[in-house]
Parts: C-alpha cells; structure tokens; sequence
C-alpha cells in the first residue's frame, strides 16, 4: 500500500468525520480526499524508553505541521495533545520496533483517527 505524505499542509482543507468509534481526521482539497494525514517530520532524536519511544522534534517547519494539525484536533473535540513541547511519544509494540529501525534523523508519520475512549479521545498515529 502507497502514502501520500503532505508537503505544504493547509489547515484549511483539514476535517473531522464522527463515526460511533472514533473521529477520521481527512484532508480535502479540490482534487484529492485523504483519509490519513502522512507527514515527514525532519531533523528529529528518537529516544528509546521501556514503554514507549521519545521523538524530539528539532526542525521548526515540521513542529510547526504538527502544531497546526493538534490544534485544529483541539479546537473541535476534547482530545488528548499529539504534543508535550516538542516531543511526539509513540507505544511501543512489535510493528513499530521495527519501523523505527529504519530511521535516525527523519521520521514519516501518519495521523489515521483520534480513538474515542470513555474518558478522553485519543489520536492514533502510525510509523510509515
């Protein structure tokens, strides 16, 4: 399966689509729908913990796509942050322990749905 990674993101053609589940996060332009918002974050650290990896963001641009897509999230529904400063925190488990092999100083995320749970919604994002 391909992905399309965006390059200059428009908070504009972002939307939010409720199923019972979940919220799908879509970005929507005159030509395209896409239901996953791929992004590559550059000049990164991935720190590794017992539970979870660390990923610092360094490069201003790519915090900057993250920030604008966390705060449209937030804006909208109560949810939990993509974010603490700058640092994205990914759960470790089998699939990502071997992507995260693959990469040192960049990483290529996908934003797929924010995960309705009883208390606070959650957003999911996967390792490309």
């Amino acid at each position: 399966m391909g992905y399309l990674l965006i390059k200059d993101l428009d908070v504009t053609n972002l939307l939010l689509y409720e199923t019972i589940y979940s919220h799908k996060l879509l970005y929507k332009t005159p030509y395209v729908k896409l239901n996953k918002i791929g992004i590559n974050l550059e000049n990164v650290s991935i720190k590794d913990s017992h539970y979870e990896y660390i990923v610092t963001i360094n490069d201003k641009t790519s915090l900057q796509r993250l920030q604008s897509i966390d705060n449209f999230i937030q804006g909208r529904i109560q949810s939990k942050s993509l974010l603490t400063d700058n640092k994205l925190t990914l759960v470790k488990n089998d699939h990502v322990n071997r992507l995260i092999k693959r990469y040192k100083n960049t990483l290529d995320i996908c934003i797929f749905t924010i995960k309705k749970n009883a208390y606070q919604c959650v957003p999911i994002v996967y390792v490309l």
